[in-house]
């Protein structure tokens, strides 16, 4: 599976890229949403894994956006630490929501979860 990892925090970044590398996925990672976007133009993913707030002008939900544009069908997971994002604003955009802190096992049962409705 290609998935694309999108968090600003460093060290969240690299777990995630390792965590998913080490499952045998292609990884692509930006920590930034203007990098996000660059990516989507290149190769779209499977699964985008997406933080809300992101340094710079482009946040996790214009990323989202962007994502559903270009592929209607691709599996997104919204992640954030924020109070103010509202969990139903992403579920409407097409797009799981897990808040941080996440445990690892809690989002791969989600993954697989989004990636089953494919199968069926």
């Amino acid at each position: 599976m290609r998935i694309l990892v999108v968090e600003d925090e460093p060290k969240v970044l690299q777990l995630f890229t390792a965590h998913f590398q080490a499952q045998g996925h292609q990884v692509a990672s930006s920590d930034t949403g203007e990098g996000a976007l660059e990516a989507l133009q290149r190769d779209l993913p499977d699964l985008l894994l997406v933080d809300v707030l992101l340094k710079g002008k482009v946040d996790g939900l214009q990323v989202l956006r962007r994502a559903k544009e270009l592929n209607p069908r691709v599996k997104v997971v919204v992640i954030t630490g924020s109070d103010e994002v509202c969990r139903d604003d992403v579920i409407r955009l097409g797009a799981a929501f897990l808040k941080k802190p996440i445990r690892l096992e809690e989002l791969d049962e989600l993954i697989s979860q989004l990636m089953a409705r494919n199968a069926s």
